[in-house]
């Protein structure tokens, strides 16, 4: 401790020299030493970033791993330590915001307590404290390390998403596992996904299989079917519309459960849609006049409309009035959408459907559902904002920063369903395959619909940047994030849904081509080997399976490259995938807005050959939009001005 009647400066010498001791000492390896001279120094000076960092460096480099059945575990006392050491650094980074390194030790010790997003988190703030520009080479080295340090945290997050949480069907199932042959024929009436759910959902029971996408679509599809059946019996008597009410809301159930659930088994299908949306105009206008304008109005209107229906008409007029304009909003956006509208269109109409939902559940919290309708509650409100999020996705992807769209936008939509799931979790513990079908439509899928959202965010952000700057450091932050989010996407889709297949197919491709080595690009194409049977029950003839087919495809002739040169040793498994990289000639069938081109181009890698599948369009039994990914290899190249999304 100093005297009291030390002066300023004989104080600041002082720490200045303890901690110089303090390096010596953990240059040297004698980290317990060294903590103890930072800690001296702490007591003399508590406002200095730089000693709580230093001293959070020592209590990481104090591990204790014990030897235990071949691995390395970590003792209590390391986890004491990793606590200890993100508590100084983070007072680092309080006392000092724009501190680089205090930032990483921060990211290092949420990373060893398993906080990885946190931990990534830590990183990225890290990396925003270093010049954007001309940076000296220690700035440099600070860089890439900490870039590494990002890439480390999506490679874990990999391999629990990949292989964790499969490990008991896997371990029983590894050596009987079969690749892939192709296709089987069946009959038309079994190749609806809803069909093929139904005729397996016995098995799922018996094999207590609750993690299965049959549940969602057989829910989701039963919903819509219902409603159409009822849009078949309508039909104009004059000036009237002759129909049954609330089909319109078992349509906008069912595609608000899984968009695959839409489909048009006629040929006017459409526009018996919008007779069925007119016909219930037509009731509510009949209870409430000129006082409920409908949904041509926008959300300010029917805000005010309502506030007077209830208080003259009651709830059971000003539910069914809302409810019809809230519906025929979603319907006509999702409508949109899929017609490959003007994006704006879609957009209003989800824009005020949500306005609305959020501004009544709060004016009406204390009223029941019963009296104020299923509209507002908070799951409801959370699918429609999926739905919004797509169209949003697909209209920045389209227009990119013209128009309005930007990725900090589509960013925030996808980080308020997360945060939202998160705070409100699902507290259901009975599961019967109706619950089941709920909880995935209403937790399990608008959580993995946001982090592909936010995967395709910052891939498509790398592709642009690399395109400026072909240098890695220029994109690598957003690829590493991408894969992250992919990653997340990956372990919370049912193993046997479609769209599991499609995120590992992105995964994988990512991976290759930022430089993972053969013997994990080897591991995430058995796994597809493995779920492909499973997912192919129910999927093998969706309206996206012949796109997700051409990655998977694309993914096995790498796998064939590379087992032939293991056999002839061309390389080993520690080599890096992207090594295998040959230059050949590929024509390439583009869709533009024209007409049908051939064109060619320098094809680098295993999966040039397409620049992405959009799956923002579905057809009569159509896939929900996900985010689509776009691969251009690893060349950076890309044809300017054309369309390379087929269309289905």
């Amino acid at each position: 401790m100093s005297s009291p009647h030390q002066s300023t400066e004989e104080k600041n010498s002082l720490v200045e020299a303890l901690k110089l001791e303090g390096n010596s000492l953990y240059t040297k390896g004698k980290h317990a030493a060294a903590y103890a001279k930072y800690t001296e120094a702490i007591n003399l000076d508590e406002q200095n970033a730089v000693l709580y960092a230093n001293r959070a460096a020592t209590l990481l480099a104090q591990k204790e791993y014990v030897p235990r059945s071949g691995a390395k575990c970590r003792t209590d006392k390391d986890i004491q330590s990793y606590r200890r050491a993100l508590q100084d650094a983070e007072q680092a980074v309080k006392l000092d915001p724009k501190y680089s390194k205090a930032w990483a030790r921060v990211a290092t010790a949420r990373k060893e307590l398993e906080m990885y997003k946190e931990s990534i988190q830590a990183y990225e703030e890290a990396l925003s404290c270093l010049p954007t520009s001309d940076l000296t080479p220690a700035e440099t080295r600070l860089k890439t390390d900490y870039t590494e340090g990002v890439r480390s945290i999506g490679h874990i997050l990999l391999q629990k998403a990949t292989w964790e949480r499969e490990a008991p069907t896997r371990a029983g199932k590894r050596s009987k596992a079969k690749t892939y042959k192709g296709p089987t024929k069946v009959a038309i009436s079994e190749e609806q996904p809803y069909l093929r759910a139904l005729n397996i959902q016995n098995k799922l029971i018996k094999e207590d299989r609750g993690l299965s996408s049959a549940w969602l679509i057989i829910s989701a599809f039963f919903e819509f079917h219902k409603g159409m059946a009822e849009v078949r019996d309508l039909k104009r008597e004059g000036d009237r519309i002759i129909g049954t009410p609330g089909a319109l809301a078992w349509m906008t159930n069912g595609i608000l459960r899984d968009a695959r659930a839409f489909y048009l088994e006629l040929a006017d299908g459409l526009s018996k849609i919008q007779m069925q949306i007119e016909f219930e105009c037509q009731n509510v206008r009949e209870k409430t006049g000129d006082r409920w304008t409908g949904p041509k109005a926008g959300a300010a209107t029917l805000r005010k409309e309502i506030i007077g229906l209830v208080k003259n008409d009651g709830w059971t007029v000003a539910r069914e009035a809302l409810s019809t304009t809230v519906r025929t909003w979603i319907m006509n956006g999702f409508l949109a959408v899929q017609g490959n509208e003007e994006h704006g269109v879609a957009l209003r109409r989800f824009d005020n459907a949500i306005s609305v939902l959020e501004w009544g559940a709060a004016k009406w919290k204390d009223v029941s559902s019963e009296d104020r309708g299923e509209i507002f509650e908070r799951t409801f409100i959370r699918t429609v904002k999926v739905l919004r999020m797509r169209a949003y996705l697909k209209a920045w992807r389209d227009k990119h920063e013209e128009g309005g769209y930007s990725h900090e936008r589509i960013t925030l939509m996808a980080q308020e369903i997360l945060d939202d799931i998160e705070a409100h979790p699902n507290t259901e513990t009975i599961t019967p395959p109706q619950v089941l079908g709920l909880i995935h439509a209403f937790w399990v899928y608008p959580k993995a619909a946001a982090y592909t959202t936010l995967g395709t965010v910052n891939m498509e952000l790398a592709l642009q940047q690399r395109l400026i700057r072909p240098e890695p450091a220029s994109y690598q932050v957003y690829h590493n994030k991408a894969m992250t989010y992919f990653a997340n996407a990956l372990s919370t889709y049912p193993p046997d849904d479609e769209l599991f297949l499609y995120t590992l197919t992105v995964i994988t491709e990512g991976s290759w081509r930022c430089g993972e080595n053969i013997a994990f690009i080897l591991q995430q194409i058995n796994v597809m080997h493995e779920i492909i049977p499973p997912c192919y029950e129910i999927w093998e003839f969706s309206g996206a399976s012949k796109s997700i087919r051409r990655l998977y495809e694309d993914i096995f002739r790498l796998e064939k490259t590379i087992h032939e040169g293991l056999a002839d040793g061309r390389w080993t498994r520690e080599t890096p995938a992207c090594r295998l990289e040959r230059q050949t000639r590929v024509k390439i069938k583009v869709a533009s807005n024209s007409a049908e081109e051939m064109i060619e181009l320098r094809k680098y890698g295993p999966t040039a050959q397409y620049a992405s599948v959009d799956m923002t369009r579905i057809g009569a039994l159509g896939p929900p939009p996900p985010p689509p990914y776009i691969s251009i290899g690893n060349s950076g190249a890309r044809l300017p001005d054309i369309s390379l999304r087929p269309h289905m």
